[in-house]
């Protein structure tokens, strides 16, 4: 049998969230924030020396991983560690609870910021690693 009282739950839900989203964008739209674009990945050398730029530039030449709300080691990492391109050392984290908790910290080398100097990084590049670091979707 169909139902006689209307829409189901479900259907009412359905229609709240996409009012949700529709609210969302339109609010985006009208502080003149831009909608995410799509990105599409570049390829692993390229990723990696974005990813090395993005640790120099942004981060200040070092970037603590594996803790909460940092970055995993991910491959294109551990790719950078065997290049000597970073370099990692635990360090201490400083919380006052726990005084030998130590964290991993990634360094850029000298050897790094030579190759840095002689390669130039896309824009292309340099967004894909931003939105990256933002979206927590590093490879």
């Amino acid at each position: 049998m169909g139902r006689v009282a209307g829409d189901s739950i479900a259907t009412i839900r359905r229609r709240m969230w996409k009012e949700r989203v529709a609210e969302t964008r339109d609010r985006k739209a009208y502080w003149g924030m831009p909608t995410p674009q799509p990105l599409c990945s570049p390829g692993a050398a390229r990723r990696q020396m974005a990813m090395l730029w993005w640790i120099d530039k942004d981060c200040n030449g070092s970037l603590h991983i594996g803790r909460r709300g940092a970055p995993p080691l991910t491959a294109d990492m551990r790719v950078l560690l065997a290049k000597g391109y970073l370099k990692m050392q635990r360090v201490a984290s400083y919380m006052a609870l726990s005084p030998s908790r130590r964290d991993n910290k990634l360094t850029v080398t000298p050897l790094a910021k030579s190759v840095l100097a002689k390669v130039a990084v896309p824009d292309a590049d340099k967004a894909y690693i931003i939105a990256a670091s933002k979206s927590a979707s590093f490879r």
